[in-house]
């Protein structure tokens, strides 16, 4: 999976905003195959990665600079749900 990021400005009654979407990235393989789809990464989807990963960093005891080792393990584990 990639991670992407678009930002998009416009302009309110109350000023310019900035929204800002996340895309993920996915390819799968069937039949010999190959799709690719672009689809956005949901907050909620995200939220639940980084309490997961948290959870697995203590159940390791909390090491230093695993962040990312404890985020894919998470990763695997929701989106294979």
């Amino acid at each position: 999976m990639i991670m992407k990021r678009h930002r998009k400005a416009f302009q309110g009654n109350q000023g310019e905003y900035t929204m800002e979407t996340q895309w993920k990235t996915t390819t799968k393989k069937d039949a010999g195959i190959t799709t690719t789809a672009l689809e956005p990464f949901e907050p909620v989807t995200r939220q639940k990665i980084a309490a997961l990963a948290y959870e697995l960093w203590l159940v390791r005891g909390c090491p230093e600079g695993t962040a990312e080792e404890d985020w894919f393990r998470a990763e695997k584990e929701i989106e294979g749900s």
